[in-house]
C-alpha cells in the first residue's frame, strides 16, 4: 500500500472520518425529491412524476415505485395534511424520505398558532429539549404511519431526509428521532432541507449536532419563514441560548444573492456548531425583512430553491419552474401578521 494511502487510513481509523461538508450538487438533487414531495397520491401519472423527478437526480438510480402517502388530521388538526414520499434505489443503497410543505391558509393559521404556545419536551429515554408542538405531533404521526416501518426494513441502507418548509422541519425532527434511536447510521445520513422553520430550543439545537453530522439549512436571502417562529426581535438578529425558546440547529447555508436564481457557489457556510450565526441571514437588518412583507418577492423567495418553485415544480415531474400568484401573497402575510400579533 502506498505510504501515504496507508497513514490516511491509520488516521482514518483512530480518529474516525469527518463529515465531507456541504455539496451544493447533492443539494440539487435533493431540492428534485423535496419537489416531489407535492405531488398528491391520486395525481394522474402520479408514480411516473415523482419517478421523473428523482431520475432528474440520479439518472442511473434505478428507483423502484415509491411510497406516496398524505394523511388528515396531521398534527391533530382535522384539516390539516401532511405528506411524504420514499424512494428506493437498491442500486445506488440508497432511501429518500422527502416531505411535503405547508399547504394553505388553514394549515398556517394552525402553524403559527402552536409556534406561540408552550413547547413539547423531546424526551426518548431522555431529555433532549424541547420543540415546536406542531412540528412535533407531524412529525410523530408521519414516524408512526409510514417512517418507522421503512427505516426499520432497509437497516444498512444510505438514508437521505429533505423536505421545504414545514417539510424540512419534520425531516429534521424524522433524521433526529433515527439517529437517536439507533436506526440509522450517523456515517449513513444525510439531511438537506430548503426554507426550513426554527424546531425546537437551544438544548434540542445542541443535541442535534451531536447526533446528525451531516445536516443542512439551505436559506434562500431573506426568506422569511426560517427566521420564525420569531427571537424577542423580529425576523432580524439571532436567538437566545434559553431553554424553551426557538432557536436553530446547524448548519446554515446562507444564499445571499437578492433574485431568485441562486447563484451556483454564491453561499456562505454559517457556524457548524451556531445555528444563530450573526453573520448570516441572521445578520440582515429588519428594513431587509421588512420589504418582503406583503410583496410577490418575500413569497417568491421562500417558495423558490434552486431556480425552481418547489410546489409546483414537482407537480410537473420536476421539468418546469412556475413564476408564483398573487393568492400566496395573502397567505404568506396573513402566515407572518399571525406570528406578529401574538
Amino acid at each position: 500500500m502506498n505510504r501515504k494511502y496507508f497513514i490516511t487510513f491509520i488516521f482514518a481509523c483512530i480518529f474516525g472520518i469527518s463529515n465531507a461538508g456541504f455539496d451544493e450538487e447533492y443539494a440539487k438533487q435533493m431540492v428534485n425529491f423535496a419537489a416531489a414531495s407535492f405531488i398528491a397520491p391520486k395525481t394522474k401519472n402520479n408514480v411516473d412524476l415523482a419517478n421523473q423527478c428523482f431520475e432528474k437526480s440520479f439518472p442511473d438510480g434505478e428507483w423502484e415505485k415509491p411510497e406516496q402517502y398524505s394523511r388528515d388530521s396531521c398534527a391533530g388538526f382535522f384539516s390539516d395534511e401532511c405528506q411524504l414520499v420514499i424512494a428506493r434505489s437498491q442500486k445506488l443503497n440508497m432511501v429518500v424520505i422527502a416531505f411535503r410543505g405547508t399547504i394553505g391558509k388553514d394549515q398556517m393559521n394552525h402553524e403559527a398558532d402552536a409556534s406561540m404556545k408552550d413547547y413539547t419536551p423531546w424526551t426518548y429515554n431522555t431529555s433532549f429539549g424541547k420543540v415546536n408542538t406542531y412540528f412535533f405531533n407531524a412529525a410523530e404521526a408521519m414516524w408512526e404511519d409510514k417512517v418507522e416501518t421503512y427505516l426499520n426494513k432497509y437497516k444498512g441502507y444510505k438514508i437521505a431526509f429533505t423536505g421545504h418548509s414545514l417539510g424540512g422541519a419534520i425531516a429534521s425532527l424524522t433524521a433526529l428521532k433515527a439517529r437517536h434511536l439507533g436506526l440509522a447510521d450517523v456515517d449513513k445520513v444525510s439531511l438537506y432541507t430548503f426554507g426550513e422553520p426554527r424546531i425546537g430550543d437551544s438544548d434540542v439545537a445542541k443535541n442535534f449536532r451531536d447526533l446528525v453530522k451531516e445536516s443542512y439549512r439551505v436559506v434562500h436571502y431573506s426568506d422569511l419563514v426560517p427566521h420564525l417562529p420569531l427571537c424577542d426581535g423580529i425576523f432580524s438578529d439571532s436567538c437566545k441560548d434559553k431553554a424553551g425558546h426557538p432557536y436553530h440547529q446547524p448548519q446554515e447555508i446562507w444564499y445571499y444573492n437578492t433574485d431568485l436564481t441562486m447563484d451556483n457557489s454564491k453561499y456562505k457556510i454559517c457556524d457548524a456548531n451556531n445555528g444563530e450565526d450573526p453573520n448570516c441571514s441572521n445578520g440582515l437588518s429588519l428594513l431587509e425583512f421588512s420589504k418582503n412583507i406583503g410583496t410577490d418577492h418575500g413569497a417568491d423567495l421562500h417558495l423558490h430553491y434552486y431556480d425552481h418553485k418547489l410546489d409546483e415544480y414537482g407537480p410537473k415531474g420536476c421539468n418546469s419552474a412556475v413564476k408564483f400568484g398573487l393568492s400566496f401573497i395573502a397567505l404568506t402575510f396573513l402566515f407572518i401578521f399571525n406570528f406578529i400579533k401574538h
